[in-house]
């Protein structure tokens, strides 16, 4: 639609009507006189004068063409390409297809690409290949009769439709979304999830370099495809589908998974630890499926062990359960665990299965129990400090004040033989557990375990402890402690009388002066108990001192078993003040000591791997760290299930360095990735000639072929995403069909037009500027060139 409309100077129609009386009354007011001047010559000056205004307010008036039309919303269409492994499956489900899934695919980007190229220019066509990510590619790279080296093929080894669909939405670029094609077989089989769980399980703030490394080649976890399609429904962008393959229903297609299994783990003999997975199950709702749990001694893989078994009940169809196994660790050594479920009846793929974890268990480890009557800091940040170590393993009991009536405190399978290596006593009164407790307690310190009691309120004699068994067990004589003020007051500077594993806080210099001066930079303790005089016995030694020489730290023994009694109870105060250092440092001497064991972190020769577990073609690094010698040669294997071993290639090593360790001692380090490998179970070894024996570190490969494992095209999921923005115009089309989705793209796109305006306005551009300037001067010109000859200038 097009229509004049007039745009005065000024915006103001007054202004233009007095300029036009002036304009326009001018020629005929201002009268032409001269000897010479008839009326014809007369009547040619005022209509050269008449002609000159009325340009002129034209010129004032500004006219101007509008012109209305409708043109598409420029927007983004992208288009989806399942680029996985199980598109390389016959279309028809027949083994003697004609046509692959991908070889269907083509032909509908073949079909889809002109048609939506021509409707407008104003369309953006956006190409995603999506596996185990999605990746922009050319328009060429899908082209059948293209001779490009980089022609995409269907490789991936996981379907991930939410990374798909998420990453449509980031491809717009700022741009409106016209909607998302999607096409492939439907079934969501994202990137497994493989876990690495440090020393205890945890992570490990102690050790960020470690951390960094195991978890740098760990994949996440996928989302939801449900969730990304309701997120592109809420923006009103519509999804259409093109399931590609033979219809069938896999949820009929029985099947159990054993999945996100911790892939390795590194714990202590004796201590609990918890195995975590993922039961799935398809097409077997109301069946109980056994699910168990198989231990075996990597020096001895011929003989397994079940240590555990589950029984799973699927609820739904489609049912998904997490499992949490807890599992005591076996004395020191590497072990294998496979979780596996019984093959059910109908279950064709069992690759799946099962799952194997690596365990390393190493001795050295202490199982603490903490038992404390007052909820105050020091119990925080001693047990904070503790809980550092993976090889430390804590449990904390509070026996509150306000449960005096229901004291003594039955403790029952706390107290049970060999289930602690040391116990901390706080601030607890001796009624509330009772004496036969204490002196069950005392037993177990007489045959190992070690005990240390600190300060407190009711601690010591002032808690009662002076006519319980624990007057035996401590190394001070409770009995003649001081019967005035039992509390020290005021600020308590420890001093060291001997150079003790307990009290050394510098490792630059192990004399009594340098560890002193230690000492001296900590913040004072804020009162301490007072003790009392140590017992008379061998071994026991008062290693921290008061200002006034009272005891504040003795130690000694009680048959095979060591105790301590610590008369502070503001250690905290070091934390924080900001020397967290020598506060973890203090308590993890004390339980070490108590424990009567080395601190066993020096190792010839080490092996990390980023993964231990992980698919054929999956890129896994592998770190060696050894003694560095100068003429030890460093050999690396891969050694197989059968025992045969193949040296790893120069060009699969990438870095090699020296440094040194935190014990000042040089270190070599290797780094290389795995070569490819068939699935199955394999060992690094890593061996120096000068050193035996090797290192070794197990690993799997897992086959990749859960691609392959499903005949049919999952409709119905493909059905249910494009349902989700049905209000948007989503839908589902069967290849037959790709004309009528071309042809409802078409008609979104013509809805979907918003109006243009196109305003071209008398003197905008020089094209209307300058003839309308030269009209006007012309005009003005030659009405004086005839004046002036006519004698009238």
């Amino acid at each position: 639609m097009t229509k004049i409309v007039l745009e005065p100077i000024f915006e103001s129609w007054p202004l233009m009507v007095g300029m036009a009386i002036v304009l326009l009354g001018a020629p005929f007011l201002v009268r032409i006189h001269g000897d010479e001047v008839t009326d014809s010559r007369r009547r040619t000056l005022i209509v050269l004068r008449l002609a000159s205004a009325a340009l002129l307010l034209l010129a004032a008036l500004r006219p101007a063409f509008l012109t209305t039309d409708s043109q598409p919303t420029r927007a983004t269409l992208a288009v989806l390409i399942d680029g996985s492994r199980s598109m390389t499956l016959p279309a028809d489900g027949k083994a003697d297809g004609d046509k692959t899934r991908w070889q269907v695919q083509q032909q509908m980007w073949q079909t889809l690409a002109p048609a939506i190229g021509g409707l407008d220019e104003s369309l953006d066509l956006r190409v995603l290949a999506y596996s185990d990510r999605a990746t922009e590619v050319s328009t060429a790279e899908l082209d059948v009769a293209s001779a490009d080296s980089k022609q995409l093929n269907p490789i991936g080894n996981a379907t991930d439709l939410a990374a798909a669909l998420s990453s449509a939405l980031r491809t717009a670029a700022g741009q409106p979304l016209a909607g998302v094609v999607l096409m492939g077989d439907g079934v969501h089989n994202p990137p497994r999830n493989n876990r690495v769980a440090p020393a205890d399980g945890s992570t490990q703030p102690g050790n960020p370099d470690q951390a960094t490394f195991i978890n740098s080649s760990v994949t996440s976890s996928s989302g939801d495809p449900q969730n990304a399609a309701r997120t592109l429904a809420a923006l009103d962008v519509p999804i259409w589908t093109i399931p590609i393959g033979p219809p069938g229903d896999t949820d009929q297609i029985r099947d159990v998974e054993i999945d996100e299994l911790t892939q390795s783990l590194s714990v202590f003999a004796g201590n609990d630890f918890d195995l975590d997975f993922v039961v799935r199950t398809r097409a077997l709702m109301g069946v109980e499926v056994p699910v168990r749990v198989w231990l075996t001694n990597e020096e001895s893989p011929q003989q397994r062990q079940e240590v555990a078994i589950r029984r799973v009940i699927a609820e739904r169809s489609a049912d998904s359960r997490a499992m949490k196994i807890t599992l005591t660790a076996p004395q020191a050594g590497s072990y294998r665990i496979e979780v596996a479920a019984d093959r059910q009846d109908g279950e064709t793929f069992l690759a799946n299965n099962s799952q194997y974890a690596f365990v390393d268990v190493r001795s050295g480890g202490g199982r603490v129990l903490y038992l404390e009557g007052q909820p105050r800091p020091e119990q925080t940040f001693i047990r904070r400090s503790l809980r550092r170590f993976p090889d430390l393993e804590i449990t904390y009991r509070w026996i509150s004040q306000d449960t005096s009536a229901q004291w003594p405190i039955d403790l029952g399978d706390l107290l049970k033989p060999g289930k602690f290596d040391v116990y901390i006593i706080g601030d607890l009164t001796a009624a509330a557990i009772g004496e036969k407790q204490w002196e069950s307690i005392a037993t177990a310190v007489d045959g190992g375990t070690g005990l240390v009691a600190i300060g407190g309120l009711q601690a010591f004699g002032a808690g009662g402890y002076g006519s319980s068994p624990m007057a035996r067990v401590l190394p001070i004589q409770m009995a003649n402690q001081p019967t005035g003020e039992p509390q020290i007051a005021g600020d308590v500077k420890p001093k060291l009388t001997v150079v003790h594993p307990i009290t050394s806080l510098s490792s630059t210099d192990p004399s009594l002066a340098t560890q002193q001066s230690a000492w001296d930079k900590l913040p004072p303790l804020v009162g301490a108990n007072r003790l009392g005089q140590p017992r008379v016995a061998p071994g026991i030694s008062v290693l921290l001192q008061t200002q006034d020489e009272s005891p504040l730290l003795v130690v000694g023994e009680y048959g095979g078993g060591r105790v301590a009694a610590f008369g502070g109870d503001s250690t905290w105060r070091w934390w924080r003040r900001g020397d967290d250092d020598s506060h973890r440092r203090f308590w993890r001497q004390m339980i070490l000591w108590l424990l009567n064991r080395d601190d066993d972190s020096g190792v010839d020769i080490a092996i990390d791997l980023s993964q231990r577990r992980f698919e054929t073609g999956d890129q896994t690094t592998w770190r060696v760290t050894h003694s560095a010698t100068a003429d030890a040669k460093l050999s690396i294997q891969i050694v197989a299930a059968d025992g045969t071993a193949t040296d790893i290639s120069n060009e699969s090593i990438v870095n090699e360095s020296a440094e040194s360790g935190t014990d000042g001692e040089a270190r070599s380090t290797l780094q290389g990735s795995i070569p490819a490998l068939p699935a199955g179970i394999y060992r690094l070894r890593a061996k120096l000639a000068s050193i035996a024996p090797a290192a070794e570190k197990t690993f799997q490969v897992l086959d990749n072929d859960r691609e392959l494992a499903r005949p049919f095209a999952d409709i119905t999921y493909m059905n249910q995403l494009s349902a989700q923005t049905t209000a948007s115009g989503g839908a589902s089309y069967m290849p037959s069909q790709i004309q009528e989705l071309i042809d409802r793209i078409a008609e979104l796109r013509r809805t979907s037009s918003s109006p243009v305006v196109e305003k071209h306005r008398l003197g905008d551009t020089a094209a209307t500027a300058w003839p309308l300037f030269l009209a006007i001067l012309i005009l003005i010109s030659t009405e004086w060139i005839l004046r002036r000859r006519w004698g009238l200038v």
